[in-house]
């Protein structure tokens, strides 16, 4: 992310010792989830960008938001995921949604929809937010709400989790302008993986996804036919995304 004095003295620095700078600027405050307060700061932190040597953005629409002319467009990369743990692992018969519990992140959507629709097939849900206490309302023997956990354990049985979540809304957010950073991860897990078809979404990959509707009014179909699709082809092509290969291109078309 990017910040007012930060940005500031990047520039100092470019001009008075001829450094090249370059920013990963990965969410933009815009929405009702940022305080006015927030979303005028970042606007004016965001102007500096412009006088960078390059900066890595989600989308092309968060570049000409910010009217950015010298930017490359990448979503986002792995993380950290362990060859060990996933070579290793067993695949458990449950289903993980792991992370914020809040609005833009579906998963509202997706406890209600398991609720109304009585999809039998065991549902984990890690993490904390607003949602919280509204969530555990829906709580039975399919679904299980466990609140924030270690980040290690919660990363060990997402790579055992035979089904996984990664969903994104504009809601309190403007999509645009955001990636959700831990689609990467649970791409290289051997699960399976479900999405919604959110903004910017790689499409070399969209092919080994399963991509549900975004009422999730589908779900439920998609579930019991889970064993039906492949995800091989998903865990080779998840591996062009590092930041290593991104940081290469940019250090070659912008820095060399």
């Amino acid at each position: 992310n990017s910040y007012f004095v930060q940005n500031i003295s990047l520039c100092f620095s470019k001009l008075f010792l001829k450094k090249k700078i370059v920013c990963i600027f990965q969410d933009y405050k815009e929405g009702g989830l940022f305080s006015l307060r927030d979303r005028f700061f970042d606007k004016i932190s965001s102007h500096f960008l412009r006088y960078f040597n390059c900066t890595i953005v989600v989308s092309e629409k968060l570049a000409s938001e910010i009217r950015l002319k010298k930017f490359y467009v990448f979503p986002g990369a792995l993380t950290y995921v362990s060859n060990e743990n996933i070579l290793n692992c067993n695949l458990k018969e449950h289903a993980v949604y792991a992370g914020a519990l809040e609005k833009h992140n579906g998963v509202d959507i997706l406890i209600k929809t398991w609720f109304e629709k009585e999809i039998e097939f065991p549902l984990d849900v890690y993490g904390k937010g607003s949602l919280y206490t509204e969530m555990k309302k829906y709580e039975n023997k399919f679904i299980t709400i466990h609140g924030f956990k270690d980040v290690k354990m919660v990363n060990q049985i997402l790579s055992n989790a035979k089904i996984n979540f990664c969903l994104r809304y504009s809601n309190g957010i403007n999509e645009d302008f955001f990636f959700p950073s831990k689609f990467f991860n649970l791409c290289a897990y051997p699960g399976y993986l479900i999405v919604n078809e959110f903004k910017n979404l790689p499409l070399d990959l969209k092919d080994e996804l399963i991509i549900t509707d975004n009422s999730l009014g589908n779900l439920k179909d998609l579930i019991g036919g889970i064993n039906e699709f492949s995800v091989d082809m998903r865990r080779e092509n998840i591996k062009k995304y590092t930041w290593y290969n991104c940081l290469a291109i940019v250090s070659e078309k912008y820095l060399s």
